[in-house]
């Protein structure tokens, strides 16, 4: 697969060549000189579709691995509107759209996995090193040398398993199960996947796509297995004429002040930024969700470890006075 950062340079790189004036074939030819790495193979044989008459949008479906159906719906819609450059540019942008919500998300939850990692280790191996360094205490030192193997297995079976073994999209659906599930991040990644989800369709709805695929593109980008499911359901309303901010209301996935704002864009005619909007707040609140929850479960792993530390402290010398006594 393609790193999204590849292909948000390559779409870019295509926008600025057919800005400029020239074919979809030269364009192609140019970046076939110096591609990004992981697109090395692919655009040589995009150039080479393009060439015999085959539209982009077309040679990009031969290589679903690489290019998703909202990326080839994009340059569909730009090729029927005369408007490729632009359709790339909007979709590098949007590319990088995603890559800084997930960098974000990432980032935010770094904090709280380092300090659950420290607190694992301070509780279950930490004590053992210490009987064993200070009271050369043989089996709290092999004890301790067997934890920190058991947690070096664990993580080589991770990247065995998950880097090599899953299949990135089986990967991405154990994981949005785990998101939605476990308290705390439920909300955040909930909050993300819907500013995910319409800032796609803002830029489907600009290009020109019907409404209910829009809206079936902007749920599976969400990366979220419930909104997709959702709006599965008003899909057929959509396509035969439904409003869209109406199947969004009958959805129920976002929030009445959300809701009320692009209801009030579609009727005024400025749709598209209403979703802009809509999806800036959400991920807003989702920065203020994730500021609130890394504080709290920072107070909380500093409370167990400290409750941990004070009880090894209290067994530590609780068994030297009482050897000191039968001495």
């Amino acid at each position: 697969m393609a790193r999204p950062g590849d292909l948000a340079s390559f779409f870019h790189e295509l926008q600025y060549q057919l800005s400029a004036g020239m074919g979809i074939v030269q364009a192609l030819s140019i970046l076939e000189s110096l591609p990004p790495p992981s697109l090395r193979r692919i655009i040589p044989k995009l150039r080479e579709e393009v060439s015999r008459g085959i539209p982009l949008s077309s040679a990009m479906k031969k290589f679903p691995d690489v290019f998703s159906p909202l990326m080839v719906n994009l340059i569909l819609a730009g090729e029927a509107s005369g408007k490729l450059a632009d359709a790339c540019g909007n979709l590098g942008n949007l590319i990088e759209r995603d890559m800084e919500m997930r960098r974000k998300l990432s980032v935010w939850t770094l904090y709280p996995k380092l300090l659950a990692v420290i607190a694992l280790f301070l509780i279950f191996v930490f004590p053992h090193l210490i009987f064993w360094l200070l009271l050369g205490n043989k089996e709290a030192g092999m004890l301790a040398l067997r934890s920190l193997g058991v947690a070096a297995l664990f993580v080589a079976l991770y990247f065995v398993i998950v880097k090599l073994i899953i299949p990135p999209r089986t990967l991405n659906k154990v994981l949005d199960v785990l998101k939605s599930s476990l308290p705390g991040i439920s909300s955040l990644a909930g909050k993300f996947a819907l500013a995910r989800f319409l800032t796609t369709l803002a830029h489907l709805y600009m290009a020109g796509v019907p409404p209910a695929e829009a809206l079936n593109l902007a749920a599976e980008s969400s990366g979220s297995l419930v909104i997709a499911k959702k709006v599965q359901l008003v899909a057929p309303q959509t396509r035969q004429g439904e409003k869209l901010s109406l199947s969004l209301q009958r959805v129920g996935i976002l929030p009445p002040s959300v809701m009320s704002m692009v209801i009030a864009g579609e009727e005024g005619g400025r749709l598209p930024e209403a979703l802009e909007l809509c999806s800036q707040r959400l991920e807003q609140e989702a920065i203020a969700s994730s500021n609130r929850w890394i504080i709290a479960v920072s107070i909380g792993i500093y409370l167990l470890v400290a409750l941990s530390i004070a009880y090894y402290v209290v067994s530590f010398y609780a068994g030297y006075y009482a050897r000191m006594i039968t001495q």
